[in-house]
């Protein structure tokens, strides 16, 4: 954990703003009502 908020900072990127942008990617990628309470593999679902 240390490492990527002195790597995050060292780059000058937001840690919590990347992960709300790939909570929101993976929100659209994965919608909730497709994979809710289904194990396949992510290939699967495109």
């Amino acid at each position: 954990m240390i490492y990527i908020i002195n790597l995050a900072a060292k780059f000058g990127i937001d840690p919590i703003q990347c992960a709300r942008d790939k909570l929101k990617l993976n929100g659209k990628k994965y919608p909730a009502s497709t994979v809710k309470g289904s194990a396949k593999k992510y290939t699967e679902y495109e």
